[in-house]
């Protein structure tokens, strides 16, 4: 009888164990928050973020004209003389939290209204939306949106030499966005920048053709 006793107990306090094992399992995995492109662990540090892959994205044989490709919308202009540049280079934000160097043909330019010649008013989401509808039209895609991390910002400080001069984005205040397009005759990658009322940043840099 006795022994009957203690196999029921040992049989509850295990019972209890799994539980108690399960439940916890459960809250950790509950736990797991998704934040833009990252999936933090609220009970662990660490930070897994997602990897790029060019490879992902398709190859794109648009017909795009002469570089730097895109103009801005109608009643907006490049200002201050723009020029492109036949070998130059960019930093660019992947959605990994990384800050990479991109070499090549490239072009920097303040973008600007010019109310006072157009019949509309033009704001900075309708510039937004002018490059992004012809970007994909090309084949780019957008792989990174928003403020740039305080990490990013450091390596840009040490790093960018260019920056100040014309055509040069604001990392400090405001949201960029990163485009790619990925093409035989080298890799476009894109960067607009955007700013209060009708005003932003077009930066673009090819990269060499692939052998």
């Amino acid at each position: 009888m006795k022994r009957l006793f203690l196999s029921s107990i040992c049989a509850a306090i295990l019972f209890s164990a799994c539980n108690n094992s399960k439940e916890k399992s459960n809250e950790n995995q509950d736990s797991v928050i998704v934040t833009g492109t990252e999936k933090v662990n609220a009970t662990n540090t660490d930070t897994v973020k997602t990897t790029f892959n060019l490879d992902d994205i398709p190859v794109s044989t648009a017909e795009l004209g002469e570089f730097p490709f895109f103009t801005t919308i109608e009643g907006t202009q490049f200002i201050n003389d723009p020029k492109v540049k036949s070998f130059d280079f960019l930093y660019v934000a992947l959605p990994d939290g990384s800050l990479v160097k991109k070499e090549g043909k490239v072009f920097r330019a303040f973008i600007q209204g010019n109310n006072a010649n157009s019949k509309e008013e033009i704001t900075t989401a309708a510039i937004n939306k002018h490059f992004e509808d012809a970007i994909t039209k090309a084949g780019g895609m957008l792989i990174h949106e928003g403020r740039w991390s305080e990490s990013q910002i450091n390596n840009y400080d040490e790093l960018a030499t260019y920056k100040g001069s014309d055509g040069t984005i604001d990392v400090y205040n405001n949201p960029v966005k990163t485009y790619v397009i990925h093409r035989n005759d080298g890799n476009i990658y894109i960067q607009l920048e955007s700013k209060s009322d009708n005003a932003g940043t077009f930066q673009i840099v090819q990269e060499s053709a692939t052998k």
